[in-house]
């Protein structure tokens, strides 16, 4: 089942700055096994494995001190991976183009998620693994950028 952290010193840029990481089970749920195949279609650059805005992101939504975090992705990105749509029947909040493929929630301090950068960082483990050898095992995380009209200027 997926699992969300929010830590610092993990992240490909400043490692003072917290982060937003997801980390999955590349055999567990479809939205798990999903991201996995994802990141055979993502670029990579600066120890990061970069899924295009163009192509998903994470939204992420603050309510008191639970954190939710969609991760979308439009139908052609499943697509190049082979993974079959129909698995995912709801939609981003933001474009209902994009199919929500995975949410995870969690409990976080509002202060230190006020300085989180807006990338959200995922890790792929092994089953049996916990999410602290997944963060520690040096593999490249798949980074998801936020909502475009975030980003927009």
């Amino acid at each position: 089942m997926v699992q969300l952290h929010l830590c610092s010193g993990i992240g490909p840029g400043d490692p003072d700055v917290p982060v937003v990481a997801l980390v999955i089970d590349r055999d567990g749920l479809p939205g798990e096994r999903a991201l996995d195949r994802l990141g055979m279609y993502c670029h990579e650059w600066e120890g990061g494995l970069y899924l295009l805005q163009t192509d998903g992101w994470a939204e992420r939504v603050l309510e008191g001190t639970r954190l939710v975090v969609d991760v979308v992705v439009y139908p052609i990105g499943l697509h190049k991976v082979g993974v079959e749509v129909a698995a995912f029947p709801s939609r981003s909040a933001i474009d209902p183009d994009a199919l929500l493929v995975l949410r995870a929630e969690a409990v976080v301090d509002r202060r230190v998620y006020a300085q989180a950068a807006p990338e959200t960082l995922v890790f792929t483990a092994d089953p049996g693994h916990t999410p602290d050898d997944a963060i520690a095992s040096g593999l490249w995380p798949m980074v998801l950028a936020p909502p475009p009209t975030e980003t927009a200027n």
